[in-house]
């Protein structure tokens, strides 16, 4: 999982300029909403055969994150290239689209790269525009508490 506000932001980005991949705020909203519901499902319905992950967790780079999802795999944490953990590379970052063309290339990383939070440049209106159509997924993924509300 990713926090749909981030997804839709990229989205956006990434995407507005193909006629082809261009989708709506409200159409990624309700398509996040969904994946974010189907992939909660699956994880509870698999339980010790899948492991949930969140995009942000990975982002942080926490070593005992990575362990945990290595061991949960069936791999050996002692036999992972630690130290190149920071320097993994991006791939499709709408951040770094040259001329609003995102590519898949590899490219390295900036040191100020931030993928999380982004949506939070959204106006107010966008911010409960997403809240009132996938809000509920929101809540379920555990990026808000319904107390923030």
């Amino acid at each position: 999982l990713r926090d749909g506000r981030d997804v839709v932001a990229s989205s956006l980005a990434s995407f507005s300029k193909n006629p082809f991949m261009r989708k709506g705020f409200s159409a990624l909203c309700h398509e996040w909403a969904l994946a974010s519901d189907a992939a909660i499902e699956t994880a509870q319905r698999l339980k010790s055969q899948a492991m949930l992950v969140r995009y942000e967790d990975l982002a942080r780079l926490d070593p005992s994150y990575t362990e945990s999802l290595l061991r949960h795999a069936g791999l050996n944490p002692e036999t992972y290239p630690w130290q190149r953990l920071k320097d993994l590379p991006l791939r499709g970052s709408s951040e770094l689209a040259i001329q609003g063309e995102v590519n898949w290339k590899q490219q390295s990383k900036p040191a100020n790269f931030n993928p999380v939070g982004r949506w939070n440049q959204w106006p107010d209106r966008l911010k409960q525009k997403f809240r009132a159509i996938a809000g509920k997924a929101l809540i379920q993924a555990g990026y808000e508490s319904a107390s923030e509300w």
